[in-house]
């Protein structure tokens, strides 16, 4: 069932457009009635849709597109574009504190971390596990990462920086300096802007100053 309905999650969009357009609002009684669906298929639908970042729902049950959504809903939309529109409609939700919608849709990108947005989306997913002290999951998911392939080393040295952050936090200071040194021989500045290695000289002189 959950496989039909990904399967079928750009007809919902296209028909939710559709009826954004046509009427300036979308009821899910609509849709399933114009797709020939069930009300429950339609619900389980609209909840997919919802935690990528691809409609809202108002109090009174009505459905928006967002702007990913409406992207989405083109057919003549890349997979690239699609992806984009994901992407910001993620920095825009943590723009406006709306952190469980934006880290749904973050989750979903950093399935694809090849990409500049997947591998972004990789990196805030592992600062955010950290910032809540997860630093088991910070280990995992950076290795993960690492694992991957990703040619995105900007992300993937920023992520490593926060395994060493998680390494410090737990008082395993050799294992923190061993990181951060990994990074300060191994990595390359993309430009003038990048801040890798001036984020990692300075733990690395936290971490000279207590001894360590």
């Amino acid at each position: 069932m959950a496989v039909q309905i990904l399967k079928a999650s750009e007809d919902y969009l296209e028909t939710m457009l559709m009826m954004q357009t046509k009427h300036g609002y979308v009821r899910s009684v609509d849709v399933a009635e114009h797709l020939g669906v069930t009300k429950p298929s339609v619900t389980y639908a609209t909840k997919r849709l919802r935690e990528n970042g691809y409609i809202e729902m108002d109090k009174d049950g009505l459905i928006t597109l967002t702007d990913a959504g409406k992207v989405s809903a083109d057919s003549k939309s890349t997979k690239d574009e699609k992806r984009r529109a994901q992407y910001v409609e993620a920095k825009s939700y943590l723009a406006t504190s709306q952190r469980d919608k934006a880290f749904s849709i973050l989750k979903t990108l950093s399935a694809s971390p090849a990409t500049p947005e997947g591998a972004e989306a990789a990196y805030l997913v592992i600062q955010d596990r950290y910032d809540q002290g997860k630093f088991e999951e910070v280990e995992t998911l950076v290795y993960k990462l690492s694992d991957s392939g990703t040619d995105q080393n900007y992300w993937l040295a920023k992520s490593f920086i926060v395994l060493g952050d998680s390494f410090a936090e737990r008082g395993e200071m050799k294992q923190a300096k061993a990181t951060f040194e990994s990074i300060r021989d191994g990595y390359t500045p993309a430009g003038r802007e990048d801040d890798v290695l001036d984020n990692v000289k300075m733990r690395l002189g936290k971490i000279e100053s207590i001894g360590e």
